[in-house]
C-alpha cells in the first residue's frame, strides 16, 4: 500500500508536500473496501471451501478475478484521474499493459493479505499452545485427584468397624473416634480439593489417621513419632504423606502378630521437607516396594516437584520410605 503514498511524491512532484500527502491517503481510503473485502474473504471464507476441492479452486479463481475487477476499476476510474491527475488515454491501449497492471495489483493485494496471514498464523499458534497447554494441566490435574483417591478403603471400613465395637462396649473412646474420623474424611474431600495445603493440616491429618489406626491394636504396636517443622504455615502438596504412614500400618503391624514397631519423622528446615517412616515387618512375608500407595506417592511427587528424592529399603526387618522434597521448587500448573 505504500505505492498510493509514494506515487503522488513521484508523479506530482510539482506539487506542495502536504497536497501530495493528501491524495496519497486518500487514494488508499478509496481502494481500502477492496483490501478489507479481499483478506476477509481469503482468511475467513474461502477456508470452509476447502474440504470441497473443485468448488474451493473455482470459488478462490472468482473471487481472486473479482477483487482484481474492483481494484482496477476504483484505479483507473477514481484513483488515477482524479487523485494521481493521471491521462490514461495517453497509455498504449495494449495486452502487454492490462496484464501487467493486472499482476501488478494483484500484488498490491496479496501484499496485506500476506502480513495478515502471518498475524493470523501467530495467533493460531498462540492458541493451540495455549489449549494444549490447558489440556495437558487439565490431565494432570485429573490424574492428580485419581492419585489422590487411591487411600486404602479399608482403612475407613476397619475404622468404622472399631467404631462400632467401641459404641457396643459403651467406651468413652467412641466420640473422640467420630470426631477424628469425621475430621480426617472432611480433610480429604474438602480441604485437599486445593492445590496446596499448610504443613499443619497434613499433620493433623496424619495425625487423626495415626490415632484411628491405633484402635486396631493393642500393646503390640510401638509407635514413636517426630516433629521438627520449624514452619508449620509453609504450603504442602496434600495427601503425599498420608500413604506413606498407611504403608507402614498396611505392610508392618497388621501383618504381623509379634511385637512391631512404626517410627516417624517429619522435618522441615528452610524449603526442604523430609519424611523418615519406618516400620518393622516379618522377612519371610513378602512385600511389594512398587505397591499402589508408594507408586502414587512417587508419581504426585514427579507431577508436582521438580526437586525430590523419594527412596524404599527392605533390610533386617525394617521397612524404610524416606522422602525429601524442596517446598520452593514447584512446578508450574498453570
Amino acid at each position: 500500500m505504500y505505492g498510493y503514498l509514494a506515487t503522488p511524491f513521484n508523479s506530482l512532484s510539482y506539487l506542495p508536500v502536504l497536497e501530495r500527502l493528501v491524495r496519497g491517503y486518500g487514494a488508499t481510503v478509496i481502494v481500502l473496501p477492496v483490501y478489507l473485502l479481499f483478506c476477509y474473504g481469503m482468511l475467513y471464507y474461502m477456508p470452509r471451501l476447502y474440504a470441497q476441492r473443485i468448488k474451493f479452486v473455482i470459488g478462490i479463481s472468482l473471487f481472486v478475478i473479482l477483487n482484481i475487477g474492483l481494484y482496477r476499476l476504483l484505479m483507473d476510474g477514481i484513483v488515477s484521474p482524479y487523485m494521481y491527475l493521471k491521462d490514461l488515454s495517453k497509455l498504449p491501449d495494449t495486452v502487454v499493459r492490462y496484464t501487467v497492471e493486472w499482476l501488478l495489483s494483484l500484488l498490491n493485494l496479496l501484499t496485506p493479505l500476506s502480513i495478515l496471514g502471518v498475524f493470523e498464523l501467530l495467533i493460531v499458534r498462540a492458541e493451540d499452545a495455549e489449549r494444549e497447554k490447558s489440556l495437558i494441566y487439565e490431565k494432570l490435574k485429573s490424574e492428580l485427584r485419581f492419585l489422590r483417591s487411591q487411600t486404602n478403603p479399608h482403612f475407613l471400613f476397619n475404622t468404622l468397624n472399631n467404631i462400632y465395637h467401641l459404641a457396643r462396649k459403651q467406651s468413652g473412646q467412641t466420640p473422640d473416634a467420630i470426631l477424628r474420623l469425621s475430621g480426617l474424611l472432611r480433610y480429604m474431600i474438602y480441604d485437599c480439593q486445593a492445590d496446596k495445603v499448610t504443613v499443619q493440616q497434613e499433620m493433623d491429618a496424619i495425625k487423626d489417621y495415626i490415632e484411628l489406626e491405633k484402635l486396631r491394636y493393642d500393646d503390640r504396636l510401638s509407635i514413636q513419632i517426630q516433629y521438627n517443622i520449624d514452619n508449620s504455615t509453609r504450603e504442602i502438596a496434600p495427601l503425599i504423606l498420608i500413604p506413606i504412614v498407611e504403608n507402614c500400618f498396611k505392610h508392618g503391624s497388621s501383618e504381623s502378630k509379634a511385637q512391631c514397631s512404626i517410627n516417624l519423622r517429619f522435618a522441615l528446615k528452610g524449603d526442604v521437607f523430609e519424611c523418615i517412616a519406618e516400620n518393622s515387618y516379618n522377612e519371610h512375608t513378602s512385600i511389594n516396594p512398587t505397591g499402589i500407595g508408594l507408586s502414587s506417592v512417587k508419581r504426585q511427587c514427579e507431577l508436582q516437584y521438580s526437586d525430590f528424592t523419594f527412596n524404599i529399603l527392605a533390610k533386617d526387618g525394617t521397612f524404610t520410605v524416606h522422602l525429601t522434597l524442596n517446598l520452593a521448587h514447584e512446578k508450574d500448573s498453570k
